[in-house]
């Protein structure tokens, strides 16, 4: 006859088991590699699956926040609010990636601002946003060289050609450590 603690044994060797099986897909997959813009494979090392934004499984609401604008771009509605970017979908909203190009009056609470070869821009969460010519901040893709304290909750580490990058979307950073210990990302070309 089995015992509790024989039975604790067994019930937790055959969870341990299932949960590896059902792993072995997900690593291998992750493996397999991907390519870039120019055609180079990438590999995943890992994945940073924190609060993923529009990943395979997307965040959805049923509301938005009632400060949200409505943004329409290239027929599409999106509604904005605080750097987050809703769109309807399936009679919900998922939480999405803004377009490049879209423009924005009002820019999130506390961006990283910086200059770019004489340009300004502004970060928040993975996305750059550049003042236009009138009152209006538009999404611009991420400019080469552009340095900033930190990478969004939702970034690979992808190792291309040995070396490490953190990839956020279709953004390559490489790591850089400073005199004082900290370390910084730059915007990169793979």
């Amino acid at each position: 006859m089995m015992n509790y603690s024989n039975f604790k044994t067994v019930l937790k060797t055959a969870s341990l088991g299932i949960l590896v099986s059902l792993m072995i897909p997900i690593t291998s997959f992750a493996q397999k590699g991907q390519y870039n813009k120019r055609g180079n494979k990438t590999k995943v090392v890992k994945r940073n699956n924190q609060n993923r934004v529009a990943s395979a499984r997307a965040v959805r609401t049923f509301h938005v926040p009632s400060s949200s604008r409505l943004i329409n771009h290239r027929n599409t509605n999106y509604y904005y609010n605080q750097g987050t970017f809703y769109r309807r979908s399936n009679g919900s909203y998922i939480i999405t990636r803004p377009p490049v190009g879209i423009r924005v009056s009002v820019l999130p609470s506390n961006p990283y601002s910086f200059r770019n070869y004489g340009r300004n821009y502004y970060y928040h969460s993975g996305t750059y946003y550049a003042p236009t010519n009138g009152r209006e901040y538009q999404v611009v893709s991420a400019p080469i060289g552009a340095i900033v304290e930190y990478l969004p909750e939702g970034y690979d580490v992808v190792e291309f050609d040995g070396r490490i990058y953190y990839r956020y979307g279709d953004t390559f950073y490489r790591a850089i450590q400073e005199p004082n210990g900290q370390v910084i990302y730059e915007v990169v070309a793979v």
